[in-house]
């Protein structure tokens, strides 16, 4: 996403799977069936970092959801 070593934020994160998303429409909007893209050397790393930091805050995922809404 930018040529910052720091961690993305997670909105950060969030703005760059939509992009890559935003890849995956038709002209008309519609999501396509299939997707053939280029995907950077930088895009491939980001997606493997965020892929890691899921991995690593799955085991917290009812903690998580019980702070963020206050309910389980």
């Amino acid at each position: 996403m930018t040529g910052d070593t720091r961690p993305m934020t997670i909105g950060q994160q969030a703005e760059f799977i939509d992009q890559i998303a935003a890849r995956c429409v038709m002209r008309d909007g519609s999501d396509a069936v299939e997707t053939h893209m280029t995907v950077t050397k930088k895009e491939a790393e980001d997606l493997r970092l965020i892929a890691a930091r899921l991995r690593r805050i799955a085991p917290h995922e009812d903690a998580i959801k019980h702070m963020v809404t206050g309910r389980r």
